[in-house]
């Protein structure tokens, strides 16, 4: 592989939604805002079906083929600590880790690189977790 190198202007993120990314307004610029809203608009079992439904569907095998067909070498995936680790922040989710594991997976079968960014990072200053 060549070195790193990056195309464009634009990077999105999957484990970390943000406001620009759906071209949401001020007032919905960051993932807890964009929780709240989807909440309160459609209600909790809504919210919660649609947050796996967009996590389990966003980024896909098809995805990471495309990529690298287009001559990519990387994939930066941004993470929210918010949803890897419990309430108390003392082990992962697993079925997080899982899709983690599974793009790494891809991004390996296709030969490019994956950036892991802390891009929401854990609230407490003591971290501890278990596998």
């Amino acid at each position: 592989m060549d070195f790193l190198r990056a195309y464009g202007t634009k990077i999105v993120g999957w484990l970390l939604p943000e406001g620009y990314m759906w071209k949401l307004y001020t007032k919905c610029d960051r993932p807890r805002r964009m929780e709240k809203l989807i909440e309160e608009l459609c209600g909790y079992a809504y919210a919660k079906d649609f947050w796996k439904r967009y996590f389990d569907s966003y980024i896909t095998r098809e995805d990471i083929e495309l990529i690298a067909d287009q001559g990519f070498n990387s994939v930066r995936l941004p993470l929210n600590a918010r949803i890897l680790f419990d309430e108390d922040q003392k082990s992962f989710y697993q079925e997080v880790i899982m899709r983690v594991d599974m793009l790494i997976e891809w991004c390996r079968e296709f030969g490019i690189y994956v950036v892991l960014d802390m891009h929401g990072a854990p609230e407490k200053r003591e971290l501890c977790c278990r596998l």
